[in-house]
């Protein structure tokens, strides 16, 4: 206690000496706790581990004497391996040893090496080998008369089979061999019908980038339009097939068109299938190249002259192979009489193929003149999409975007006008930014399709369009909630498309309609007041 420097130490000290007194007096006790080590146990005579054991007694105890050792049953214990090959006798094959010492008289001086072991089944089938060498090699070019043949491999499954006192059963005939048919049965009926039954059906494709339309609608309009070029159509021709006139159109279309028109049998239905990628093709199944999808870098001024109506844009990069599918023209028509201003949809990162196919089809139904998808992260014209569509993809512009935000402001600049789908805004945001925020209401009313060319921006379906696409916008526009405290705030994105752009359309038809409308409303109005007055 005097080395220890402070109170600490000393107190530290103190407790470690009293720990080894307690311990000191437990093990002279003999009350020490905790697991005890395998000595301990060993010597312990409270324990049946040791020398209180049966085993221990047995061997060196007190029943050494009483019960001989040698009456116990001795533990079965493995055999050595090489007791067991020196039991076993050696077999060699002394003629062919002559033999070979014989055609080899240069190694009679060499040091004998032990004779490697064969079996009779491999002495049987292969004659000695001064015969082997003498017999003409047919297959082996090149190699001469007295060149050695090679030998052959045994393989597993055959060695060491003719053992004697080997009582092993006889293995059957390898997996090969069950396989391995006769040519007669390879040309019977059964087998063929099942040959064809299991053999995968394999597509051919005219060229790399072929697509295949399926259902009624896609391929009839991709073949009333004739935007893509059209390689072969399919047809189902299974027992339950009707030819209805509906079908026989479709025949007569192709054929108007030169296009082979492929009878698909019964026994080929899964051809079909695995061109539709199992979904269902109602009987027809059409070949086509990729439809055209112009990338734009932005929107330009419109153009209405008496020989033509529409607008100019700004093409991005193409390949020669993408000119040949999209061509060349920075014209984009518009028929007459639809809207007094064009209105052109931008989706942003639309995921599900199947939103993308509806609002492609609302965009076709409503009359909008083109559709812009963004490359990025976006659903592609897959066969999905375009059965989702219902061949509205066949009939409509369609646009590629690299860079969203750059493409609406370089298209402000030639005099377009953005509106960005978004939620409703809270009441706060809306009294700060008041000017910022519209409604369909308000579109409804100011109509600005009769002014301006509009641009609609819709965005994903999980979170909506990005703030700088938002900000590169001059309106926000979103739908006003019928039911404010319900627990759904939010549309799907092909069904909020809708809406909004029948907005714009609704908006601009009626204030086009107005003054005709309203003089023919007057009108019969005073026609109905002549015959009510004419009753009375």
């Amino acid at each position: 206690m005097a080395g220890a420097a402070s109170p600490r130490q000393q107190a530290k000290l103190r407790k470690k000496l009293t720990h080894k007194e307690h311990k000191r007096l437990k093990e002279r006790e003999g009350e020490e706790e905790g697991p005890q080590s395998r000595r301990k146990r060993f010597i312990n005579p409270d324990k049946e581990f040791g020398k209180t054991s049966l085993v221990y007694q047995l061997k060196h105890g007190v029943l050494k004497d009483e019960v001989p050792v040698d009456s116990l049953q001795q533990p079965v214990r493995p055999r050595p391996r090489d007791g067991f090959r020196a039991e076993r006798p050696a077999r060699r094959n002394d003629s062919r040893d002559a033999d070979k010492q014989a055609s080899r008289p240069w190694e009679s001086s060499r040091t004998e090496r032990p004779a490697r072991r064969n079996d009779s089944r491999d002495t049987d089938r292969q004659p000695p080998r001064q015969a082997r060498d003498r017999q003409p090699s047919g297959g082996d070019r090149g190699r001469g008369s007295d060149a050695p043949a090679p030998r052959q491999g045994r393989d597993r499954q055959s060695f060491g089979r003719d053992r004697p006192g080997d009582s092993r059963p006889q293995q059957g005939p390898d997996r090969q061999s069950r396989d391995r048919r006769p040519d007669g049965d390879r040309d019977s009926p059964e087998y063929s019908s099942a040959a064809r039954k299991m053999m995968p059906m394999a597509i051919k494709y005219t060229t790399a980038a072929s697509q295949f339309l399926y259902g009624r609608s896609v391929v009839k309009a991709a073949l009333e339009q004739s935007r893509r070029r059209l390689y072969n159509l399919y047809v189902y021709g299974g027992e339950n097939r009707v030819d209805s006139y509906y079908n026989q159109s479709m025949i007569r279309l192709a054929e108007s068109q030169s296009i082979p028109v492929t009878i698909v049998p019964n026994d080929q239905q899964r051809l079909m299938d695995k061109m539709s990628v199992g979904r269902p093709h109602n009987g027809f199944v059409l070949e086509t190249s990729p439809l055209p999808q112009i990338p734009v870098t932005a929107l330009g001024q419109l153009e209405v002259t008496s020989d033509r109506s529409g607008f100019h844009i700004t093409r991005g990069h193409q390949t020669r192979e993408e000119e040949a599918v999209n061509g060349t023209s920075s014209f984009i028509s518009r028929p007459s009489g639809r809207t007094p201003q064009p209105l052109v949809l931008l989706l942003h990162e639309i995921l599900d193929p199947g939103n993308l196919g509806a609002l492609l089809r609302t965009a076709s139904y409503l009359g909008v003149d083109a559709v812009g998808i963004t490359q990025r992260s976006s659903s592609t014209l897959t066969p999905v999409v375009l059965k989702s569509a219902a061949g509205a993809v066949e009939e409509i512009t369609l646009f590629s975007v690299d860079a969203p935000a750059d493409f609406l402001e370089k298209s402000k600049s030639a005099g377009w006008t953005a509106y960005a789908a978004v939620a409703p805004p809270e009441g706060k945001l809306a009294r700060m930014h008041g000017d910022k925020f519209v409604s369909t209401d308000d579109i409804e009313e100011r109509s600005p399709l009769l002014d301006k060319p509009c641009i609609l921006v819709l965005g994903n379906e999980g979170h909506g369009l990005p703030r700088h696409i938002k900000v590169a916008a001059d309106y926000e526009l979103s739908i006003p909630r019928v039911v404010p405290d319900s627990c759904i705030d939010s549309l799907n994105v092909s069904v909020a498309g809708a809406l909004l752009a029948h907005a714009f359309i609704k908006g601009a038809k009626v204030k086009k309609a107005e003054n005709p409308f309203d003089g023919m409303a007057a009108s019969r109005r005073e026609g109905k007041e002549d015959k009510s007055e004419a009753l009375f």
